[in-house]
């Protein structure tokens, strides 16, 4: 709200600015920006609970969005894309192609390119920082004036991208988006081994897409949104009986190594073995196979296991025992 408060005492606006937000998860910054007075809509692939808490004055909206002619949003300010994951790379593209005069609002966070995850190009720096040079140069690409700067919120990923002037005249626009389709075809090439929802093997996803891409100019052609219904698989979702099982295995090691407290109680002292410590990776080799295998398949792991267990493990410096 800064930068726009900034941004019409520059250009001497006297109407507040008008966005879209691509991806808004919970509508949590639609609602804040329509209660300052800023007229705007949310689109998510899913609808979540809590948009029936929100006023009317926040309008959200239920649909995939898969960049395409068909995806334009001209009668708009701004677009914002607020840990937009798979859009984040292509709503520069998509304010680029809207309108001449529209801006962008990034805040990336998991690493995307235009058909599947992003992998790191730049050597010498971290995947995230190699994402940040990724998209300034596809930014720069689409023709924009980029900025970054940090937020002060309480988050590892808090570098923003601000797109708000063009570097070209608006009558050099079709040479321009000559330029746009060209990094789009090199790049989704160059930093994708495949597309995240093939490698997912979703049949389902396949086959709408398919005849969405019949019906439309898609501006890349493996590009796949994400499924309507979010699957959760964290290892909350595993069998009761699996999980008491591996409890116990991870107990029956911990317990192997005696380690006995002595309480007094008036005349009687009563021991119990606390049992010992051991790294996760030693854990690992000491569990059963199949039951890493059972943890993996929920997309989680030992580690997840273990902090949804953290009443009965106590994980410290790489260490678990018992609480």
């Amino acid at each position: 709200m800064t930068t726009w408060e900034q941004e019409r005492e520059r250009l001497n606006l006297s109407k507040k600015q008008t966005f879209v937000d691509l991806g808004c998860g919970n509508g949590l910054l639609v609602s804040i920006l329509s209660s300052e007075g800023y007229k705007g809509v949310g689109i998510d692939v899913r609808k979540r609970k809590i948009w029936d808490l929100y006023g009317s004055s926040t309008v959200l909206i239920e649909k995939a969005v898969e960049p395409s002619d068909q995806l334009m949003f001209p009668e708009y300010d701004w677009i914002i894309g607020n840990h937009s994951d798979e859009l984040t790379p292509w709503i520069p593209v998509i304010a680029a192609r809207s309108s001449y005069n529209m801006r962008v609002f990034l805040l990336p966070c998991c690493c995307y390119t235009f058909n599947g995850k992003y992998e790191r190009h730049f050597p010498g720096n971290t995947q995230y920082q190699s994402y940040l040079k990724f998209l300034h140069e596809l930014c720069k690409t689409m023709g924009f004036d980029v900025q970054q700067d940090k937020l002060r919120i309480p988050s590892t990923k808090r570098i923003c991208i601000v797109c708000q002037s063009r570097t070209y005249e608006k009558c050099d626009e079709a040479e321009v988006d000559a330029l746009r389709s060209e990094f789009i075809e090199n790049h989704s090439k160059r930093y994708t081994c495949s597309s995240v929802y093939l490698q997912a093997g979703n049949s389902h996803m396949q086959a709408e897409h398919k005849v969405a891409m019949s019906k439309s100019n898609l501006w890349v052609h493996d590009f796949i949104p994400r499924e309507k219904t979010e699957n959760v698989r964290n290892c909350t979702h595993l069998d009761k009986k699996f999980l008491e099982e591996t409890v116990i295995a991870i107990a029956e090691i911990l317990l192997k190594t005696e380690n006995y407290v002595h309480i007094q109680r008036d005349t009687n002292t009563i021991s119990w073995n606390s049992g010992g410590q051991i790294s996760i990776e030693d854990l690992a080799i000491s569990l059963d196979s199949k039951i890493l295998k059972g943890m993996k398949s929920q997309c989680g792991g030992l580690q997840t296991f273990l902090r949804n267990h953290k009443n009965v493990f106590q994980v410290r410096n790489g260490k678990i025992q018992l609480q």
